[in-house]
């Protein structure tokens, strides 16, 4: 019999939960990472017992009816959290999200019959092994994605599961079963009616992974369906496929390969595309600021000159920046080896501590009072002018050579009309 090494959280919750009567199992993704050698990131087990039943045998572990009406208790034991979910069988799934209902099972079989992806529908008990009606492990020996019975029906249900599919074909390096990239190809429409926060979480974890690039293509008219703003124009669809290669071929960032996405089309729309997909996915502020930014400076000229290049880093930050080369890069403007001297010349001038902000100047504000400024306008556009001045090298970061260009600056200005 197949031995998989549970957590001691989900050892401890298996056994007692089978000491009072009541079948129960691993389930779904921790099985299948255990099975492939892979750290689980969390335990999940799925049990005969019915929740009032989970929570009356486990009140000393803190339960929480987390999903109740669903089944599902979590359970923390030292410290790990793990979720406890009756066997149980859906209704009809109406909104192709959610079952309208319920009903709870005491067969194991009946559970996983109702799981996405045979890779998933896998449960183990140390009492009884691997459960795996559906040919599960087999298929992550051919390291393929295929659905659970009919894909259409399961596609029908929870339309989630087409960027589901993807995902987990991109995490786990699998390919896609041919009867089931069928079904989604058929049903990529559905994903209309899928909550913009539920297809970011899912792309989030799917586009940093490798092999991102080539779904992308495959499955286009599935990702346009979740996202319009990333709809092609008719016959534009060579742009798409520009863009999936160039995710490709950037760094595993998500903010940097989501912007490369918004480059799939005219250069006159990329920054409404941009706009559009944020709208529609509503990232946290960080993330639409970064990739508003890619978009916008994607085209503009590539700074060569150590003034540019501070420039740069003080209106992106380092993180920024870097991912800004990276897209230059990505989409061709650069080569490698000048890529990798921009990059060079951004990190040189952060390791030598470049001054990029006016606080950072060794001169305040109101030391140029004391020179002489007017107060207002004129002391923000002089702090400016000094910044400038020591990336361009006219003067050093220090309170002598400052006082010198300030000094200048400001006869410069008495002569302006």
């Amino acid at each position: 019999m197949e031995k998989i090494a549970l957590s001691p959280a989900a050892a401890a919750i298996l056994g007692r939960l089978e000491a009072a009567g009541f079948p129960a199992y691993a389930v779904g993704g921790c099985v299948r990472d255990s099975l492939l050698g892979r750290p689980p990131h969390d335990w999940d087990v799925t049990t005969a017992a019915r929740p009032e039943q989970v929570l009356a045998l486990f009140g000393d572990c803190h339960p929480v009816p987390t999903g109740i009406a669903h089944g599902t208790v979590t359970l923390f034991w030292q410290g790990e959290a793990v979720e406890v979910t009756t066997f149980r069988l859906d209704g009809p799934y109406r909104d192709h999200r959610h079952p309208d209902t319920v009903a709870f099972s005491d067969r194991v079989e009946e559970d996983l019959a109702r799981r996405d992806f045979t890779v998933n529908a896998l449960a183990y008990s140390p009492r009884r092994g691997l459960c795996d009606p559906f040919g599960g492990r087999a298929d992550l020996q051919s390291r393929l994605i295929r659905c659970v019975g009919g894909p259409a029906r399961r596609f029908e249900e929870d339309a989630l599961r087409l960027l589901r599919a993807v995902r987990f074909a991109a995490q786990l390096g699998f390919a896609i079963h041919p009867a089931t990239a069928a079904a989604m190809d058929a049903a990529a429409g559905l994903l209309s009616g899928v909550s913009g926060e539920r297809v970011l979480a899912e792309w989030r974890r799917f586009l940093p992974c490798p092999g991102a690039g080539a779904l992308l293509a495959r499955f286009g008219p599935l990702f346009w369906a979740a996202a319009p703003a990333l709809c092609p124009a008719g016959g534009e669809e060579d742009g798409w496929l520009a863009a999936a290669e160039a995710v490709e071929a950037a760094p595993a960032d998500f903010p940097l390969r989501l912007a490369l996405l918004c480059l799939a089309g005219p250069e006159e729309g990329a920054v409404g595309r941009a706009e559009a997909l944020l709208a529609r996915l509503r990232p946290d502020r960080r993330t639409a600021g970064e990739v508003t930014a890619l978009v916008a400076a994607a085209h503009a000229p590539i700074p060569r000159e150590t003034p540019a290049l501070c420039r740069l880093l003080a209106d992106r930050g380092r993180e920024g920046a870097l991912r800004q080369v990276a897209l230059w890069r990505a989409t061709g403007r650069l080569s490698e080896e000048t890529a990798e001297q921009l990059t060079g010349g951004l990190l040189s001038l952060l390791e030598r501590g470049v001054c990029l902000t006016v606080r950072e100047l060794a001169l305040s504000g109101g030391d140029l009072l004391a020179l002489g400024a007017v107060p207002g306008p004129q002391v923000g556009r002089l702090q400016r002018a000094l910044l400038e001045g020591v990336w361009a090298g006219r003067a050093a970061n220090t309170r002598a050579s400052l006082e010198r260009l300030a000094r200048a600056l400001l006869k410069e200005e008495a002569l302006l009309p």
